[in-house]
């Protein structure tokens, strides 16, 4: 065994079947098969191949039967449209809905059908990931026979000499990377194209930067990433970044979607169907509907914002993401001040006008022109406008907008000046007046007792601790009825049954007109302290009390 062997054409008959006898072999007169493969002396015949190529044919005749034919395609077609477009009991049913609101999910308002094309390039995805993720040598040969670097997929393009099947996986490259995060080892893989910080791809995230020389993240690590072209803020984020990155002891390449790492076609199915939802406010193909594009960057949004910016200087173009602009615009003034109310509602209004054009769009009624929403924005406006109370003083702005709004300043109505003064009591009357103050540091309360003629009686203040302003005022009520008692005016013990049975009047006055009570629970407050006072009153509440009984007027502007 393992040398040479000699081969002899006039070998005896009886040397040879001494020899088969004794090893057991076959004697093969022209090739013989060995694991499959054939074995021959000479010239190579295709008949010697006949039985490879007869498993080789069963094999593929095996796979074929799995693919649906033309023919079988469109009867699949046929059935699926017969069962909810088709006929019942011999009349024609009613085409209430697409075939891509039947495969909306559920949670969007459709049947929740999976499309089948989004199962084909759920797929596809699958083999792409394969060729990418895996280090076989099926793998290793696709690679190869496509050209493809993995290190650089994002300017990957595929040979003109690619199937078709492959090309179809290409395109899916820009749905895997922002989707797939690398668990770093060696680092042999792209600094600049590649997701190894899971904070997406760099090229993207500075996408204002030049891209520097290729090179790789364990290159680049080594140098400490002190790489000509980037900032010293970039370099200190990239080590930030690489000292939290993923680790492992090779290169791996994960899945996001799936919370294991692993790809799963359920999981890459979930991913298209809903990058696969197109914008319905565009009318171009192919952009999908997000937060950005639905309210800062489609057709409808550019309109209304563009045009807004010709009365507010705020340009769209200026701005990152919808948050951001936004943001800007909730700050253009005080929220309470009239520009700032009106620059809080032009964003809201204009949001919730796309939002609802959208659902009306998805529910297949009739679109709206974009003349029509500006004009239901607008009638956001003109609702609001009284409520802005823009006058002659407000701001040039305000009048610039309304002008263009075709809405004229609504007139405020001013309440006329209000006299009030200090009236008596009726003849056998007594009046006790109360009232609350409040600060940090506590509440007090405090009031006055006068007779018929507005002579000083009484007077009290209290000091409550921490309490709020009404606990104070109520408080202050009781204890002034409470000292009405001891002072022998009337007999009661509690306000709801006194009432009851009394013969009181109860009112609000203005705050003018309580000036007394208001200084003895202000002298409460200050002094913290408890004083019931019969003689000797403190002279700033003598001076209030006798301007009140000579009925100094209070004038009230509205």
């Amino acid at each position: 065994m393992g040398e040479k062997l000699r081969r002899y054409s006039k070998t005896p008959i009886t040397l040879i079947n001494s020899i088969v006898r004794i090893t057991g072999y076959q004697h093969k007169v022209n090739h013989m098969t060995y694991l499959g493969a054939p074995i021959y002396d000479g010239r190579g015949k295709v008949i010697y191949f006949d039985d490879l190529l007869t498993k080789i044919r069963n094999k593929i005749v095996g796979w074929k039967a799995n693919f649906l034919t033309q023919g079988g395609k469109l009867t699949a077609n046929h059935m699926i449209a017969n069962f909810f477009w088709g006929s019942f009991e011999g009349k024609p049913k009613r085409n209430w809905v697409s075939w891509d609101n039947i495969c909306t999910p559920l949670v969007e308002g459709g049947l929740g059908v999976r499309n089948l094309k989004d199962m084909v390039r759920s797929f596809r995805l699958k083999s792409l990931w394969g060729v990418i993720a895996n280090s076989s040598n099926w793998a290793a040969f696709i690679r190869g026979k496509y050209h493809m670097d993995i290190t650089i997929l994002s300017g990957y393009v595929p040979p003109i000499t690619a199937t078709k099947f492959w090309k179809e996986c290409d395109s899916l490259i820009s749905s895997l990377m922002p989707n797939s995060a690398w668990k770093v080892g060696q680092g042999n893989i792209s600094f600049w194209h590649e997701n190894w910080s899971n904070m997406g791809v760099l090229a993207d995230v500075f996408a204002e930067v030049e891209p520097p020389a290729p090179i790789s993240l364990a290159e680049a690590a080594e140098a400490n990433f002190s790489i000509p072209g980037m900032s010293d803020a970039m370099i200190a984020q990239m080590r930030i970044w690489y000292n939290s990155r993923l680790k492992s002891d090779s290169d791996e390449l994960l899945w996001a979607p799936s919370q294991d790492g692993r790809f799963t076609v359920k999981s890459a199915f979930s991913l298209l169907s809903n990058q696969a939802s197109a914008c319905p406010l565009s009318d171009t193909t192919g952009n999908i509907e997000s937060i950005d594009h639905l309210f800062l960057s489609g057709e409808i949004a550019v309109f209304l914002w563009d045009w807004l910016s010709s009365l507010v200087v705020i340009h769209r173009t200026n701005y990152r993401d919808l948050r951001e602009f936004i943001s800007t615009w909730f700050n253009v003034a005080h929220r309470k001040s009239q520009m700032g109310k009106l620059a809080t509602l032009f964003p809201m209004a204009i949001m919730w006008e796309i939002w609802s054009e959208r659902n009306r769009r998805r529910q297949d009624e009739s679109p709206s022109s974009v003349a029509v929403i500006l004009y239901k924005v607008l009638q956001w406006v003109h609702d609001i406008n009284p409520l802005l109370r823009i006058n002659n003083h407000s701001p040039g702005m305000l009048h610039h907008i309304l002008r263009v709004c075709k809405l004229s300043t609504t007139s405020v109505r001013r309440k006329p000046p209000l006299v009030l003064r200090w009236s008596l009591p009726p003849p056998g009357f007594c009046i006790l007046n109360t009232d609350g103050a409040s600060s940090s540091q506590g509440a007090a309360g405090g009031g006055v007792i006068r007779d018929d003629q507005g002579i000083l009686l009484a007077a009290f203040h209290s000091f409550y601790g921490p309490s709020s302003n009404n606990l104070a005022e109520t408080r202050a009520l009781l204890h002034g009825l409470l000292l009405c008692q001891r002072l022998g005016i009337v007999k009661w013990q509690k306000i709801r049954e006194a009432t009851e049975n009394l013969n009181i009047n109860l009112r609000h006055v203005y705050r003018e007109l309580n000036s007394s009570a208001d200084c003895m629970a202000s002298l409460g407050l200050s002094s913290r302290s408890n004083c019931s006072i019969m003689t000797d009153f403190p002279m700033h509440l003598v001076g209030l009390a006798r301007l009140d009984r000579l009925g100094l007027p209070y004038v009230i502007f509205g």
